[in-house]
């Protein structure tokens, strides 16, 4: 039984140092995020800045959704964090519609700018 996790198809990390990154709603992306940023204390939050997830030395503070944490993440982060299996390479989403839109309105205020 697959539980979804937030809205869509990607949420975003926050950093300690501030930054924003774009993470995929899958167990997958989101083990390999924590796993990335295990010494560091990261959240996760939806589209709408609600917090999903929170992180402290590769440790689960809080998770917002218990099904989702008992019946995908942990059957894949666990075993990475106990060095059963190798952590999967955090990529950070990038859809090309997103890239697209951004641009676009990027555009947009550059060229009224003129």
């Amino acid at each position: 039984m697959t539980t979804t996790f937030g809205i869509g198809e990607y949420s975003y990390g926050y950093l300690p140092n501030g930054e924003r990154v774009l993470v995929s709603n899958t167990a997958e992306q989101i083990a390999a995020f924590v796993m990335a940023h295990r010494s560091e204390r990261v959240k996760i939050v939806n589209i709408f800045d609600m917090l999903e997830i929170e992180t402290s030395m590769g440790l689960l503070l809080q998770v917002t959704n218990q099904q989702f944490l008992a019946n995908e993440l942990l059957p894949v982060l666990v075993p990475m964090q106990q060095g059963e299996v190798e952590a999967v390479e955090f990529v950070p989403y990038t859809p090309e519609k997103y890239m697209i839109t951004f641009t676009k309105r990027r555009w947009r205020v550059h060229s009224s700018e003129l």
